[in-house]
């Protein structure tokens, strides 16, 4: 099995050969998720990365259109908020919806690197004249739906906790003003540390984040259903699938199945079943990552007899584990760098072709520390 690697954004032949693009924040279509400050989180193995960044960037986005903050904070001194708004926000948001209509936004954080701790929380603080202490359940009563991979109830407000990068959109339909706030709380918890943003929804006129109906509704039956594999950890979960033929190919995250909140085990699982014979196959092994994480750093393809795993660890390797059993072993195994100079690489994806050639595509940041105007993070691609 050989990889190449093949670098497209300066043209040129690089190691083993991978086509590179590097991210940019036009031209794509898609927002691009800018860093407000200069500072960055120290490297791995430097004993800081666990720690928050207060330089952590906030976007909040309806669909691809970028929203805007406001040029004036005439939020702060609203005064249903007298009591709950000590000091002014950080930033804030003027969005308008249409009485009843279905809206939408997303709310997206992430720190340079893409790795660290990254804590949102939303605080839902009025509605209309009437200022909000009853906790969370205000979302729903309002019409509102908070939604966020790891979202936890804090009672008074919600928080996901993730890994370098975390998103919650919120969606519904209102027929009142709302005030909500985002907190960005720094790891040392200090108050000069910590970000507030201020979002104010008010009820008037349709716009961006207002849902366009569908021309058309399409439903589809399920064909069938299949109980492949349950856990009561709560580092299961992340599950990804691939499908040949008759045969289900999926992969996922798991933790210790006599100890639900254990933490320190963290393992992948993959399995294979084949719906003609109803029969199942698979594996375990220890995560490449031993906490859990906001990223899928795994990705299964599959053709036939023949299972595909990809992974990446916290120092940038990725491994691509090859079974031609069906994921009963995995006779082959290939290990490389992915040259990721600072924070490793992420988002690991897999594909395999009829001529069971393997695509790999995975994201990575490279720079150096001497010169922070040209830290990027690239698209790699490679191919065996």
């Amino acid at each position: 099995m050989h990889f190449r690697r093949f670098c497209v954004s300066c043209g040129c032949l690089v190691g083993l050969v991978s086509i590179v693009m590097t991210l940019a924040s036009c031209g794509s279509g898609v927002p691009a998720v800018p860093f407000l400050g200069p500072s960055l989180p120290p490297p791995p193995g430097s004993g800081g990365t666990g720690s928050q960044s207060s330089e952590s960037s906030v976007v909040l986005s309806a669909g691809l259109s970028m929203l805007q903050v406001a040029d004036i904070d005439t939020l702060s001194t609203e005064p249903v908020l007298s009591d709950s708004v000590i000091e002014p926000f950080d930033a804030v948001y003027e969005l308008e919806t249409a009485a009843g209509e279905e809206f939408s936004f997303t709310i997206t954080a992430r720190v340079p690197g893409n790795t660290g701790v990254l804590r949102l929380e939303v605080h839902h603080l009025a509605a209309g004249d009437d200022p909000i202490f009853t906790g969370v359940q205000s979302f729903a009563t309002e019409g509102v739906n908070v939604s966020a991979a790891g979202l936890v109830s804090m009672n008074s407000f919600l928080l996901v906790t993730g890994d370098g990068f975390s998103q919650i959109t919120i969606d519904g339909a209102v027929t009142r003003d709302q005030i909500f706030s985002i907190e960005v709380p720094n790891s040392s918890m200090t108050d000069e540390d910590d970000r507030s943003i201020g979002i104010r929804l008010t009820v008037g006129e349709a716009t961006v984040i207002n849902q366009a109906e569908q021309s058309a509704t399409v439903t589809a039956d399920a064909e069938f259903s299949k109980l492949v594999y349950s856990s009561d950890s709560y580092q299961f979960g992340l599950p990804t699938i691939a499908v040949s033929g008759d045969r289900y190919s999926f992969a996922a995250y798991d933790g210790d199945g006599a100890d639900a909140y254990n933490w320190s085990q963290r393992k992948r699982v993959w399995f294979q079943y084949d719906q003609a014979s109803d029969s199942l196959t698979g594996g375990e092994d220890q995560a490449v990552y031993s906490y859990g994480s906001s990223w899928r750093d795994q990705e299964i393809a599959a053709l036939n007899n023949v299972l595909c795993i990809a992974s990446i660890n916290e120092i940038g390797t990725v491994t691509v584990d090859i079974s031609l059993d069906r994921g009963a072993s995995f006779s082959l195994s290939e290990s490389f760098s992915g040259n990721a100079d600072l924070w490793g690489a992420r988002l690991v994806q897999i594909a395999i072709s009829p001529a069971y050639t393997i695509g790999i595509a995975y994201w990575r940041t490279v720079g150096n520390w001497e010169d922070w105007d040209n830290i990027e993070s690239e698209l790699v691609f490679m191919e065996a």
